[in-house]
């Protein structure tokens, strides 16, 4: 299945919601205190309200077969220790930017955000080495945090 990332932790595929990842922080500059990480995934649904039917989809709708959510869970906690590993091994995202790039599809897109309260126009340029999305309006170059805004496509639509 040939799915993609939605900046900063939506999985697509055909365009359409697969999968999203919210995460919690309790930090201080020096230390974490704990990090709550939910996942969702559409694996066996069949179908969906009329309301989402044009913007999620499941596994079983993309490849037309049950899958085993034992499977796929132990396939996910397999992939993310090793992440993990390396990404306690490295303390840095670095190791993953340029997979997370390749796969991004809002990268050098025209885009809406919604920053602090206002809505401005401009293009996703990159990925920044903190999973930041840099954004290029007509007049400034904004990184910016995935808590801090919305990303939408020109048309007011989720990229």
């Amino acid at each position: 299945i040939d799915a993609k990332i939605k900046w900063p932790n939506d999985i697509l595929i055909n365009d359409k919601k697969v999968c999203g990842i919210l995460t919690e922080l309790n930090a201080q500059i020096d230390n974490i205190f704990y990090i709550i990480l939910g996942i969702g995934i559409n694996v066996n649904n069949e179908k969906f309200d009329q309301d989402l039917k044009q913007k999620a989809t499941s596994l079983y709708l993309e490849t037309n077969k049950n899958i085993e959510k034992q499977k796929i869970l132990a396939c996910f906690l397999k992939n993310f220790e090793q992440k993990y590993f390396i990404y306690k091994k490295e303390k840095s995202f670095d190791p993953f930017l340029k997979q997370y790039k390749d796969l991004c599809v809002n990268l050098n897109k025209k885009a809406k955000i919604l920053h602090k309260g206002k809505e401005i126009i401009g293009e996703v340029i990159d990925i920044s080495h903190l999973g930041e999305i840099v954004f290029k309006t007509d007049t400034d170059i904004l990184k910016i945090s995935s808590g801090e805004v919305s990303l939408r496509n020109v048309d007011g639509e989720y990229v």
